[in-house]
């Protein structure tokens, strides 16, 4: 039998006309709302169960922040119960009380008996459109639509039980489905503490695998995982523009229409420098597509119980147009900032002046968190955009001399939201000391320079998220594995090499991956870009369920999401707890269950 804690269940009691000294007899009664159904495992093979969640149609209210008002009440007329916050979902995280390992259903255990307490405002009848959740350790998702045991609707009465039958049983041979990620993860983790996989330069062709349209390029890298995205913009040009050094007469500059996206073609190269000492740049033909438009697709694939993120960047070797806007004076950070206010995808972006420390999954669920990458001061005003300055372009005694980099995260460009950047990437990097490179693009580390600065970033997660560790949350993670190595005949740069540092890097990856798993430890690795991450689709996937396997325990007497005493031993003085797995970093817990954390016996 599955089981709410009892400690959660709310009851209350009333007594009148007891003379001041005497004995309160209280006869306590049940305001909390149980409903009971039974839970079927497979017929064959084993499924792991992660979480059981009840949800109710937008709007009612089952689980939350409530006032109870007193003055009315009896042992016979409940007291009035009024919504402060509420939710429309209550979630059972089950977990072995002996073990504290999520439960198994299957031929030692075929069904269990799932009870979950509810608190409600009134009467509510059950329709068609409430359902149950059930979550597996595989990603796995079923969903079952209520009925009674009867076939009728029923109507919930505070303080009551309700029966509604069994549901059908699970199955074992769900395969691993990425759009299921979040599903299993508590909505009150902290964001420095989830794992996203992305692609590098997402839509250029030279590091990602095309899947025809840049629309299509966006769902294929989706549909195998990818939550975070690299635009690396460039301003588009009208006409066949293209300067030419020997015409020093007209030094005529680009028409702009939009800023568009670097894709490793439809590129007008323009590397002359004016007379007058002004350099030129590339921009991008009329064919390439715009920010406002790759920042849709993204947008539109946003599911409401996931969260992704899209790091924006200025093209190396690209004009620098300045006149852009109503104003005449604006950037290319005001165009990803007129793209993230755009009428269709406005809703789905996250204003991130909302983003703090204490910023945990339910606060950007359904949303995408937009990051510019610059070093370009100056306020840009009313923009959702983060922004952090860590610059494409290495600079050799800064790389050199640091773990890794860090940098504050602010929105306006100018406003510290409390988080900080801890990162490390480099679009240029040499196989090894003996490789030539060219200079132009700044400093290129070796691979095993680049595999040091990440160590060091996954050194400091390790030990943050230590059960003796710190727990802070006010840092994300960003690590950049993309990038290329250039390929030199001689003296001359011939071609830019990918795949290796694909091959290099994501398996060095996956390697510190593995040794998590054969640990049985797990901390977060953040937001990590890879060339070909279609390629690497296992990568992918396996960053993906990092985030589940992180919530796990180290202390078999805890729950395997907060960390909280869950079979009655021990006691915990604290009164908020982490949303990372038996630490304290300060996580008021105030979104889980209507009632507590639920026991498996």
């Amino acid at each position: 039998m599955t089981r709410s804690d009892m400690r959660a269940c709310f009851m209350y009691a009333v007594e009148a006309g007891v003379t001041s000294g005497e004995t309160v007899n209280l006869k306590y009664v049940p305001l909390s709302t149980a409903v009971r159904f039974t839970l079927n495992g497979p017929t064959s093979g084993e499924v792991g169960i992660n979480y059981i969640r009840l949800i109710a149609p937008e709007g009612t209210n089952i689980n939350g922040t409530f006032t109870v008002d007193m003055s009315a009440a009896s042992d016979t007329q409940l007291p009035t119960v009024n919504v402060v916050d509420g939710r429309h979902y209550v979630t059972m995280n089950v977990a072995d009380a002996t073990t504290g390992a999520y439960l198994t259903l299957g031929p030692n255990r075929s069904s269990i008996e799932v009870n979950m307490f509810l608190l409600l405002e009134r009467e509510i009848t059950i329709t068609g459109d409430w359902y149950i959740l059930v979550g597996t350790t595989s990603g796995t998702e079923y969903r079952k639509n209520l009925v009674t045991n009867t076939g009728n609707n029923t109507t919930l009465v505070p303080g009551k039980i309700h029966y509604l039958g069994n549901l059908p049983a699970l199955s074992a041979s769900g395969d691993w489905d990425a759009s299921n990620w979040m599903v299993n993860l508590q909505r009150n983790v902290y964001l420095s503490e989830i794992s996203i996989p992305g692609s590098w330069n997402s839509l250029n062709s030279e590091y990602q695998t095309q899947s025809g349209t840049y629309i299509e390029t966006i769902n294929s890298q989706y549909q195998v995982g990818v939550r975070a995205f690299h635009l690396d913009t460039r301003w588009i040009a009208t006409g066949n523009w293209n300067y030419s050094s020997s015409d020093w007469g007209q030094h005529n500059p680009p028409t702009i229409t939009a800023l568009g996206i670097a894709n490793g073609g439809d590129t007008y190269k323009n590397s002359a420098t004016f007379p007058n000492g002004v350099y030129t740049g590339n921009c991008m033909t009329e064919n390439a597509p715009t920010i406002e438009g790759a920042l849709t697709a993204i947008a539109n694939n946003v599911k409401d119980n996931e969260y992704m993120v899209v790091i924006c960047t200025f093209a190396q070797n690209s004009y620098n147009y300045t006149s852009y806007g109503a104003s005449g004076t604006g950037d290319w950070r005001h165009a990803i900032s007129d793209a993230c206010n755009a009428t269709d995808i406005t809703d789905k972006i996250i204003d991130a002046s909302t983003l703090t420390p204490s910023t945990t999954v339910a606060d950007v669920l359904g949303k995408v968190i937009v990051i510019t990458n610059t070093y370009t001061e100056g306020e840009v005003s009313g923009s959702k955009s983060l922004y952090m300055n860590y610059g494409m372009t290495l600079v050799e005694s800064t790389y050199t001399t640091e773990n890794y980099h860090t940098t504050p995260l602010t929105y306006n460009n100018n406003t510290s939201t409390g988080l900080n950047m801890y990162c490390t990437h480099a679009q240029i990097c040499k196989q090894d000391a003996n490789d030539t490179s060219s200079s132009d693009r700044g400093y290129a580390p070796t691979l095993t320079e680049r595999e040091k600065h990440v160590q060091n970033i996954l050194t400091w997660s390790q030990n943050n998220y230590s059960p003796t560790g710190d727990g802070t949350h006010n840092t994300w993670i960003y690590i950049g594995l993309g990038g290329y190595i250039e390929l030199y005949s001689g003296p001359f740069h011939t071609s830019d090499d990918q795949g290796t540092v694909a091959s290099t890097l994501n398996s060095w990856m996956q390697d510190k991956i593995t040794a998590m798993e054969t640990a049985q430890s797990y901390y977060p690795v953040g937001i990590v870009l890879v060339n070909y991450a279609i390629n690497y689709s296992s990568l992918i996937n396996n960053m993906l369920q990092m985030n589940n396997k992180y919530r796990k325990t180290y202390d078999p007497n805890r729950s395997p999401v907060d960390g909280t005493y869950i079979n009655g031993s021990g006691s915990s003085s604290s009164t908020v707890q982490s949303a990372a797995v038996g630490y304290s970093s300060g996580m008021v817990d105030s979104q889980t269950d209507a009632i507590g954390w639920t026991k498996s016996r």
